[in-house]
């Protein structure tokens, strides 16, 4: 069974972990020179759902604290 997420950077996370993630391909989009596939958020197996939504909230907190201790 597979889940779809969309949160920004995933792939990055799910790749340092070992995780398969791919794009998830929403449609098609006309631009100036034909069709174009239109990208949102990514397709994980469900089983890796918590195990990368845990991942996501601390890599997020991690970066966060870091930016708001260099500001001091």
């Amino acid at each position: 069974m597979w889940f779809y997420v969309a949160f920004l950077g995933l792939n990055r996370i799910a790749r340092k972990l070992g995780i398969d993630c791919a794009p998830a391909m929403m449609g098609w989009e006309i631009r100036k020179f034909g069709f174009v596939p239109v990208f949102d958020g990514f397709v994980v197996c469900e089983e890796f759902k918590d195990t990368l939504m845990v991942s996501q909230f601390q890599y997020r907190t991690a970066t966060f604290v870091s930016r708001f201790q260099h500001c001091k």
